[in-house]
């Protein structure tokens, strides 16, 4: 008898083989569904690290951001101002040393001239000193 003839063996095997792939089919998805859930963990644990990265990064700029906004308002309301006047006080400084080195060259000039008067009275005292010194050396040797 062959296959056909019986027609009940043959579809007993293929009724067994087909049982017997859908078996190996839903094992093989068992596995590839595990195989999927240990790599969704491992991604997972990987990526954790990273997100919490990227949140304490989006944290810390936002931060900056802020920072960066308190310097740039003190910058306009507070710095630029403070450059014009160092500016001006430098031109006024410059004018007080200039000033102040006329003073002294005027100074210098009158002390030099007060010392030469000084000098000219210091002169004359001390001539008419020894002059009476002399006289009164020369009035005792004539005696």
């Amino acid at each position: 008898m062959t296959a056909n003839e019986g027609g009940r063996p043959c579809r007993d095997d293929t009724a067994a083989g087909l049982a017997a792939v859908e078996a190996r089919l839903d094992a093989m998805d068992d596995r590839l569904e595990e195989g999927f859930a240990s790599i969704e963990k491992l991604i997972a644990a990987k990526l954790d690290p990273v997100v919490q990265a990227a949140t304490e990064q989006r944290q810390i700029v936002a931060d900056h951001e802020r920072r960066l906004t308190v310097l740039d308002t003190a910058m306009d309301k507070e710095v630029a101002p403070a450059i014009r006047e160092v500016w001006a006080t430098k031109k006024v400084v410059g004018a007080l040393e200039q000033h102040a080195k006329r003073c002294d060259e005027r100074s210098h000039t009158s002390s030099s001239r007060w010392w030469g008067v000084a000098q000219g009275i210091i002169i004359a005292i001390a001539g008419v000193i020894i002059g009476w010194l002399g006289s009164l050396i020369w009035a005792g040797l004539g005696r």
